[in-house]
C-alpha cells in the first residue's frame, strides 16, 4: 500500500522539479538503421518455442519485452560517444569489453569524434555493430562543465508520458455480473491507462514514477491506492565516496543468470556476435512488468581500481494462489480483474538480500556471491512429476563463481552456481576467432541438475526454469564478404527427470541458420530457416510419447531511405508429429515508415495469416507506441492492420495515435472465458501524450 499523502508529496515535487530545467541544445543524430528495424534484428532471432507453459516463471517473453523497453530507453537518450565512460558504453550489450576498450583508446588518441563515420576506421567495429551503435550515440562536445547538485537533480532531463488503450469491442467480463458470475466478471473499467514520469542527468542521477492500470482492474477500490501497479525508482550517484545507490524498484542481473537473471534476451543467435561478455548490472526498474524485480535499496561501492562489491536488500509482496495459508502456485500476469485473480493480489511476501565481490582487469572480471530468500508463507504447488523438485518451504538461496575474458582471438564467459542444498547449476560458453577475417566459432555448455532450486534464475535454458537440462550449442558466424554474412547453430538439449507435458526422460533439439544480403539502392535481402525438435506426450495415452518437428522459413526484404523505410516479409512453418498429419502455417506482412512532414511519421502494418491452428502460428513484430513492445502470434485465418501517426507540433511535446484492426475468417469469437469477444473483429484504439524537457526532440 502506497499512502495518499505521498502520492501528493511526489506530485508536488515533480511540478516543482519542472520548473527548475535549463535548456540545452539538440544532438545531432546520424542514425544508420531504423528502430524497428533493429529491434527485429536483435531481438526477433529465434523466437518461438519458449520451452515450457506451466507459467509460475517470468516468461522468456516478458523478459524479453522488459529488455526492450530498457533498450528504448537507451536509445531515447544516447550517449555523447566524446565523454561516454566505459560503464556507460558497457550498458549497450552488442559491444564487447574489448571493443569498449578500443574506441575508449582511439578517442584518447584523437581527442575525440567528429562524426560517427570515424567508426569504419576502427576495425574492432564490424558493419553490423557500427549500425546499432547509430542508435545510441552521438559525436557531441567534449566539455563536462561543473556540476552543483542542483545541476544533478533538477536541470537534467525531464519527460512525462500519458497513454489511454480503449477497445472498440466489449469483452464478456465486462457482461457478467457479480451476483452471477463471480469470477467471470470484471471489477474495473475496459479502458487501459498509464502514466510515466521520467528525470535523468548525465551524471548518472536518476529518478522516476510509474502508474498502471489493466483493462478489467478496479480504480481506488481494494488494494489499489489508486492504481493496481506502481512503481518509483531513483538511482543516487556520489561520486567522492565512489558509490551508487539504488532506492526503490530495480533489476539485478548477475554473470550467466543462474542466480539472478542475465542479461540473455536476443536468444541464442545472440552468442553469435562480437559482445561474449559478462554482465554484473544493478538498474532501476523502468519497465511496466508487475513482476521479476526488486522493491528495496541497492549499492554498488568501487573499492579501488579492479574491486567492485554489490549489494542489495529487497521486500515486497509477490502474487499466488492461496489454499488456507499455503501457496500452490506463483503468478506473474499481474493481471486482477475477476474476483480469483483479486485473491491472488499480493498473497506472499518475498524478503530477498544478496551481495557480490568483483574484480575487474583489462578485458576481463570475476566475481563470487550469493543471495537468500525468505517467504512468510509456506510454498507448496500440487505435486507432480513434473514439478517435484520446484521451489518448496519458505526460503531459498545460492551462491556462485563466475569469470569472463574477452581477447583478440577468443573470448569466455562461465558461471557455476550451487543452491542452498548444494545442487549444480552451471553455464560456460567460448567463442573462438582463429584467424583475422571476420569468422567465429562459439560452444557453449550447460548442466543444471534436476534438483537445483533458484526462483530468480533467467538464462539460455531449453525449459522454462534453470533446472533439469544438460546442453551443448555449436554456432559460427562469418561476415568475411561485402555481399553476405551467414551465422547458425544446433543447439542439443537432455532433460533427465519429467518436464510439463513431457513424462519422462527426453531430448529437444534446435537449429537456426540465417543468411543476409546487402543490394544496391539500399535494398537488403535476408532468408532464415529455423528447426526445433522435441518430445511430448500423446494426449490421453499417458506414458507414451512422440517427437514433434517445427520447421520455421523466412525470407525479408527491407529497403532503407532517409525519408521512408520499407519491409516485406512472407513466413511459412510445418509441423509434423508422429500422430497427425503435417500442420501449416502461413504469413505475408509489410511494414512501412514514411516521414510525411518533419514533425509527421506515418507507420503502417499488415499482415495476412493462414494457419491449421494454435500450433502452427507464427510470429512476428508490430510497430508499437513509444514504451511499448510486441512480438505477437497469429494463428488461424486472418488478417491484421495497424495504424501508428507520431506528431511533434513543438520540440518538447508529441501526439501519438495507433489503431489496430483484427479480423478472423474462420472464427466467430476470439478467446475465451471473461476475456471473449463474441465477434470475429476486435478493433483498439490507444492515444500517447508525451511532454519532454529540456527540447531535445522527440524522435
Amino acid at each position: 500500500m502506497i499512502p495518499q499523502r505521498l502520492f501528493l508529496f511526489l506530485g508536488s515535487l515533480l511540478l516543482w522539479a519542472a520548473t527548475c530545467h535549463a535548456q540545452t541544445g539538440q544532438p545531432f543524430r546520424e542514425e544508420y538503421m531504423e528502430w524497428e528495424e533493429f529491434v527485429e534484428a536483435y531481438l526477433y532471432n529465434d523466437l518461438g518455442d519458449e520451452g515450457g507453459a506451466e507459467g509460475e516463471s517470468v516468461s522468456a517473453e516478458q523478459a524479453r519485452l522488459e529488455f526492450l523497453e530498457q533498450l528504448e530507453e537507451l536509445h531515447r537518450q544516447p550517449l555523447n560517444l566524446n565523454t561516454a565512460t566505459r560503464d556507460e558504453l558497457l550498458a549497450l550489450p552488442f559491444l564487447s569489453s574489448a571493443q569498449v576498450d578500443t574506441l575508449l583508446s582511439y578517442r584518447q588518441r584523437h581527442r575525440r569524434f567528429v562524426t560517427l563515420g570515424e567508426l569504419q576506421t576502427i576495425p574492432q567495429i564490424r558493419f553490423q555493430e557500427r549500425r546499432y551503435l547509430s542508435l545510441f550515440v552521438y559525436a557531441g562536445d567534449t566539455l563536462r562543465p561543473p556540476q552543483k547538485w542542483q545541476d544533478r537533480w533538477l536541470r537534467g532531463k525531464y519527460e512525462v508520458t500519458a497513454r489511454a488503450d480503449v477497445p472498440l469491442y466489449r469483452r464478456d467480463g465486462f457482461k457478467a455480473t457479480t451476483a452471477d458470475k463471480p469470477n467471470q466478471h470484471y471489477y474495473g473499467a475496459p479502458v487501459t491507462h498509464a502514466l510515466r514520469y521520467r528525470y535523468r542527468h548525465s551524471s548518472g542521477a536518476a529518478y522516476g514514477l510509474t502508474l498502471q492500470q489493466d483493462a478489467g482492474e478496479p480504480f481506488g477500490r481494494g488494494n489499489n491506492h489508486p492504481y493496481d501497479y506502481w512503481s518509483v525508482y531513483a538511482r543516487v550517484p556520489l561520486p567522492r565516496q565512489r558509490t551508487i545507490l539504488w532506492l526503490g524498484d530495480y533489476d539485478v542481473l548477475w554473470g550467466e543468470g543462474l542466480l539472478m537473471g542475465g542479461m540473455n534476451y536476443g536468444g541464442r543467435a545472440v552468442l553469435l556476435g562480437n559482445a561474449l561478455r559478462q554482465s554484473h548490472v544493478i538498474r532501476p526498474h523502468t519497465s511496466m512488468m508487475e513482476q521479476g524485480f526488486q522493491r528495496g535499496v541497492a549499492a554498488q561501492v568501487l573499492l579501488g581500481r579492479r574491486w567492485e562489491m554489490q549489494a542489495f536488500a529487497s521486500f515486497r509482496s509477490v502474487d499466488g494462489h492461496l489454499d488456507g495459508d499455503t501457496v500452490t502456485s506463483l503468478r506473474d500476469a499481474g493481471l486482477h480483474r475477476t474476483k480469483s485473480e483479486i485473491l491472488t493480489q499480493r498473497a506472499l511476501r518475498e524478503t530477498l538480500g544478496g551481495a557480490r565481490l568483483l574484480c575487474h582487469w583489462q578485458g576481463g572480471a570475476a566475481s563470487v556471491g550469493g543471495y537468500g530468500a525468505w517467504y512468510d508463507k509456506t510454498i507448496y504447488p500440487a505435486l507432480h512429476a513434473y514439478n517435484r523438485y520446484y521451489l518448496r518451504g519458505q526460503s531459498a538461496g545460492g551462491w556462485s563463481v563466475d569469470a569472463s575474458h574477452d581477447a583478440r582471438r577468443w573470448s569466455y564467459r562461465g558461471e557455476c552456481a550451487f543452491d542452498a542444498a548444494l545442487h549444480l547449476a552451471t553455464s560456460h560458453t567460448l567463442r573462438l576467432s582463429p584467424t583475422v577475417r571476420p569468422y567465429a566459432v562459439v560452444v557453449q555448455a550447460r548442466y543444471f541438475s534436476p534438483r537445483f532450486v533458484a526462483p530468480h534464475a533467467e538464462t539460455l535454458q531449453s525449459g522454462s526454469r534453470v533446472q533439469n537440462e544438460m546442453g551443448v550449442l555449436l554456432g559460427a558466424d562469418f561476415q568475411g564478404w561485402r555481399w553476405a554474412r551467414l551465422s547458425g547453430y544446433v543447439d542439443y538439449a537432455y532433460h533427465e527427470r519429467p518436464m510439463f507435458r513431457v513424462s519422462g526422460p527426453s531430448h529437444r533439439i534446435r537449429s537456426w541458420l540465417s543468411a543476409t544480403f546487402p543490394l544496391p539502392a539500399s535494398w537488403q535481402v535476408e532468408t532464415r530457416y529455423q528447426y526445433s525438435g522435441k518430445q511430448e506426450d500423446v494426449t490421453g495415452h499417458d506414458g507414451v510419447m512422440q517427437h514433434l518437428h517445427r520447421h520455421s522459413l523466412r525470407l525479408a526484404a527491407h529497403l532503407q531511405r532517409p525519408a521512408y523505410a520499407l519491409h516485406l516479409s512472407a513466413d511459412a512453418c510445418a509441423l509434423v508429429s508422429q500422430t497427425a498429419s503435417v500442420r501449416w502455417g502461413r504469413m505475408l506482412s509489410a511494414r512501412c515508415m514514411w516521414n510525411a512532414l518533419p514533425t509527421l511519421q506515418l507507420h503502417t502494418f499488415l499482415a495476412c495469416f493462414w494457419t491449421d491452428d494454435y500450433a502452427t502460428r507464427i510470429y512476428g513484430y508490430e510497430p508499437q507506441l513509444r514504451h511499448g513492445g510486441a512480438f505477437p502470434s497469429f494463428a488461424y485465418h486472418g488478417a491484421r492492420l495497424v495504424l501508428i501517426g507520431n506528431w511533434q507540433p513543438t520540440p518538447r511535446t508529441m501526439l501519438s495515435l495507433r489503431y489496430s484492426f483484427l479480423r478472423y475468417f474462420n472464427r466467430q469469437e476470439i478467446s475465451s472465458g471473461p476475456a471473449r469477444i463474441a465477434s470475429p473483429m476486435q478493433n483498439d484504439l490507444s492515444l500517447q501524450f508525451e511532454w519532454r524537457w529540456p527540447g531535445r526532440g522527440l524522435r
